[in-house]
């Protein structure tokens, strides 16, 4: 769990636009038995420990039709055990939620939609000593998860609640402008490059994790952005270790030609339009 919190940069507090409110309210609870940390008419703030806001909701007025557009491809929420994923497994199985899976060598993680399209997977890390690296890149694939040997991690009381120490473990996005991304997220924001799928997706992280953000062109070059009026990502979170780690990720953004925005929050925009909040970890 070292690699979301000091001396590592991580991102968290993941802000999801819906089309309503009360609707996602119940099935983010009912899901996962997140806690509600702060709520008005239009938001709400999620938490594990009760403290810590992982995912926001907000609704927004008159949403459009569009469903599909670059931004969220999926936020991914990190269990601290296996047992803790086989026991939210067998929990998704009785409430008859249909689900994907992906052994990754790295992790073992389970796949499925929100009400309003927003992909979400669930995920428990391999001890990061089994993790296998190759000048700096990180062995990942996509297998068959064994669930007959994962149901053999159960336990007794089965799914309780969300862990305390649940964390956003990774963000991952869809994008039509790959390169603009990677410039964006690795010479700006100061992440690296631990793994690549061709000409196809990136994944970046640091201080040797799998990845804290990933990015796909599997949409297609004609997937349209996403505007105020389409549910999906509005923002996250960025967390730096120290002020000055942070202030050298912004005069490297500020070079690039980005706009950053320094007012009660510090605040960035990707190229896909979405938000990025620049945040110093406690």
């Amino acid at each position: 769990m070292h690699f979301h919190e000091k001396p590592t940069t991580y991102v968290s507090e993941v802000t999801l636009k819906v089309a309503n409110l009360q609707e996602a309210i119940q099935f983010y609870q009912a899901i996962f038995l997140f806690r509600i940390l702060r709520e008005s008419e239009k938001q709400v703030d999620l938490t594990a420990d009760g403290k810590t806001c992982l995912i926001s909701l907000e609704e927004i007025e008159k949403p459009s039709e569009v469903k599909r557009t670059t931004g969220l491809f999926h936020l991914a929420i990190l269990l601290p055990t296996r047992s803790h994923l086989v026991d939210f497994v067998k929990h998704l199985s009785n409430m008859q939620i249909p689900i994907g899976a992906g052994d990754h060598l790295v992790s073992e993680a389970i796949y499925f939609n929100d009400l309003d399209g927003n992909g979400i997977e669930v995920y428990a890390d391999r001890d990061y000593r089994t993790w296998t690296w190759q000048k700096d890149m990180v062995d990942m694939d996509t297998k068959a998860v064994d669930f007959h040997d994962l149901l053999k991690e159960a336990s007794l009381e089965g799914w309780q609640t969300l862990p305390l120490n649940t964390v956003i473990g990774h963000i991952h996005l869809q994008t039509t402008r790959l390169k603009e991304m990677e410039h964006f997220y690795v010479q700006g924001l100061g992440f690296q490059l631990v793994s690549q799928l061709a000409d196809q997706a990136l994944f970046v992280a640091d201080n040797g994790y799998h990845h804290h953000i990933a990015f796909n062109t599997w949409g297609g070059p004609f997937l349209p952005d996403g505007d105020e009026t389409t549910v999906g990502l509005q923002s996250f979170t960025i967390y730096y270790p120290r002020q000055e780690k942070r202030q050298a990720a912004i005069d490297r953004l500020e070079k690039q030609g980005n706009q950053v925005k320094i007012n009660h929050d510090c605040a960035v925009i990707d190229p896909n339009g979405t938000t990025i909040y620049l945040k110093i970890a406690k």
